[in-house]
This record gives C-alpha cells, structure tokens and sequence, in this order.
C-alpha cells in the first residue's frame, strides 16, 4: 500500500537524522574530553561527513530490512519510536536556542535589548546608541551594526555589535562594557613603562582612542602612542 510506502520513507529519513546526530555528537563530545584541541577539530571535521555516511547506511539498511520483510514489528516499533524521540529532542534543542538568540527585528532593538540586559538597573532612556560600523552582504542588505552606547555626559559605557540572524531578526555579536577613560589612562600608564607589558598598555591606549573620541584622555592616549612610536 502507498502509506506503507510512506511510512518506510519516513523511518529511513529519521533513522538516518538520528544516527547522524548521535554519531557527530557523541565522537564530538568525547573528542573534547579526552583528545587536545587540535585533535578535537580534526576529528569534528572529519565527522562532519562521516557522521551523514553513517546515517545513510543505517537508513538504507532499515528500509532494505522493513521493504524484504526480514525485520521483525517489535524492531521496526523500537526504531521508529527510538530516532523519532532523539530528532523531535534534537529539534526542540535548537529551535528554542534559536528563539532565544533573537534579540529584535532591527539593529537597535537588538542592542538595546543586548545592553538592558547587561545591565538591568540603567535606564535606556538616559543613554545613546551610536552606529560606528555596519557591514553589507553580496545582496547589498545590512548584517553587521555595531554600536557605541553613551551616557547623557557623552561618555562611552559599552560597545554593542549585532549581526543579522535569519531574514527578520538580529543577535548578539558581541558586546562589551567600556571603564572610566581616566581609569584606563591611568592603568595604561603603569603598563607602558615595562617592556613586557607595553603592547598591553598601547592595546588600553587604543580602545581609549576609540572608545571615548574627543575627550582629553583620548588626546593624551594618542600623544603617548605617538611619543612611542607606535
């Protein structure tokens, strides 16, 4: 009968969902644990085709198996009840990590929403979104914005970046909170005067550069570089 043609189709294709889940994920995870980084990546690669090949295999053996008849109800019952568990888990998995990546349906609701939950006590209202960077596709459309938050004293108090996520929506890239120009200055300061810690120090001087434009610490991080020689 037809429908049970479907039904066959139906268990190969999950079967074959299942075990390429199971077989990329358990190797994956215990790579992590027990083999170095480097050994990790090179297996995680290796697994990413290696994992779909199982899975075909398996499926094609469950339907040859169902379609001559040699396989008994109760395995095709334990089978099909068995992947269709692990891919309607898996599904459920990153459907809901999907929908929790979504922080808006535009650059700035993102990074508003990103920035109120860094910090939940500030009001959104007393502070100011800055757009410093954004990327286009191939396609000419947005999918990188990056942002500069300030205060109502123009100071800079975090760095925002969202990326586009889908066709309507915009997740976190990146963010980050931004210290006191005087107090980065100062740390700066203290570090540039040692050979071992002086790129550390011209990075601080930098990020001040960048993150607080215009101000005195910013031209006083700049004339330092500049003595430098950086």
């Amino acid at each position: 009968m037809w429908y049970q043609k479907g039904l066959r189709i139906i268990t190969a294709l999950l079967s074959f969902f299942a075990v390429w889940i199971c077989a990329y994920t358990t190797v994956v995870l215990g790579s992590y644990l027990l083999l170095s980084e480097g050994g990790h990546i090179r297996l995680s690669e290796k697994m990413s085709w290696l994992a779909p090949g199982m899975g075909i295999i398996y499926a094609l053996l469950v339907f040859y198996l169902d379609y001559s008849g040699r396989a008994s109800r109760r395995f095709l019952r334990i089978n099909s009840a068995v992947v269709l568990i692990i891919v309607v888990v898996t599904a459920g998995f990153y459907f809901f990590n999907w929908v929790d990546s979504i922080y808006g349906v535009t650059p700035q609701s993102a990074a508003e929403n990103i920035y109120d939950g860094m910090w939940h006590e500030k009001e959104l209202q007393d502070y100011r979104f800055i757009e410093e960077l954004s990327t286009l596709d191939e396609s000419g459309n947005l999918r990188y914005v990056s942002y500069r938050v300030v205060d109502v004293n123009n100071l800079t108090q975090a760095r925002v970046s969202v990326a586009r996520y889908g066709w309507f929506w915009w997740t976190l890239a990146s963010s980050r909170g931004v210290e006191p120009p005087e107090v980065g200055l100062k740390r700066a300061k203290e570090l540039v005067v040692n050979s071992w810690s002086r790129d550390t120090g011209v990075s601080i001087l930098r990020e001040i550069i960048s993150d607080h434009p215009g101000t005195p610490e910013a031209m006083e991080a700049d004339r330092i570089i500049t003595e430098m020689g950086y």
